[in-house]
């Protein structure tokens, strides 16, 4: 009990830590994308989408629960950090993406992730009309 009421108070601390008199929201974006890469993000969603629904085909889970707390952790910082960037109109379009450490491996999966938007938006357009 007293561990995830650690892991509680972990979580409500990210909340709150955008109020600290030093806190950069386009830090922890790039602290986020420069941990994660759009393939390690979408395997963890995935994940928690599993475990979220039960796991009804009983699926051995990829990740253990501190590497999925740390992801929930840290996509709650994400989120908070857009908002705040957003809320104080920063332009995040700023933001140096050369310093990630994976940054080639996500614009190649932004082109790939496109490339199959594009495919199956022009499919989608097709059938409707």
């Amino acid at each position: 009990m007293k561990k995830f009421l650690t892991q509680l108070v972990d979580f409500d601390l990210t909340l709150y830590e955008v109020h600290h008199k030093n806190y950069d929201p386009v830090n922890s974006i790039m602290d986020f994308w420069s941990t994660y890469d759009i393939k390690s993000f979408r395997d963890h969603t995935q994940e928690l989408l599993i475990v979220y629904n039960g796991n009804p085909e009983n699926n051995k889970l990829q990740f253990d629960v501190e590497r999925m707390q740390e992801f929930i952790i840290a996509l709650t910082k994400l989120c908070m950090a857009y908002h705040i960037a957003h809320d104080s109109n920063i332009d995040i379009g700023e933001i140096d993406t050369s310093k990630f450490v994976k940054c080639k491996i996500i614009q190649h999966e932004l082109e790939v992730s496109k490339n199959i938007y594009d495919f199956f938006n022009r499919n989608h357009k097709t059938d409707h009309k």
